[in-house]
């Protein structure tokens, strides 16, 4: 007698190993992609903290060094001035003006900390 084919107990056999194997890996696929997505926001938020530090330097006249001043600098600034270009993975897909979060600088000790916070985290002088 020919046999072609496969029977059906080896075919569901199959399938419940593709299907343990999909049980190991996807995790880690979902993992791997969250910790990209992670590591994007990360490298923009200092990104964008260097174009609030290179708009600080280049506005020194219109920023007070009174110890404890709080300036918060918006997206919209930032990247009306050239200071930052599309920013990919913060909250609003390539539109920096609809971001409500802020750069907040702070001067005390005679610089300027810099920090990527929510609006409502900052109570400083809008910028």
């Amino acid at each position: 007698m020919n046999k072609k084919g496969f029977t059906l107990v080896e075919l569901i056999s199959v399938i419940v190993i593709l299907g343990i194997l999909a049980l190991i890996v996807f995790p880690s696929v979902l993992s791997t992609i969250n910790k990209g997505k992670s590591n994007t926001k990360d490298s923009n938020k200092k990104l964008i903290i260097a174009g609030a530090k290179n708009y600080v330097t280049d506005n020194q006249n219109s920023f007070k060094s009174i110890d404890g001043k709080t300036y918060c600098i918006s997206m919209g600034t930032l990247y009306n001035n050239g200071y930052i270009n599309t920013v990919i993975g913060i909250d609003v897909d390539d539109d920096v003006t609809k971001i409500t979060d802020v750069v907040k600088a702070v001067y005390s000790g005679g610089k300027f900390n810099y920090s990527y916070v929510s609006t409502s985290e900052c109570s400083g002088e809008n910028v």
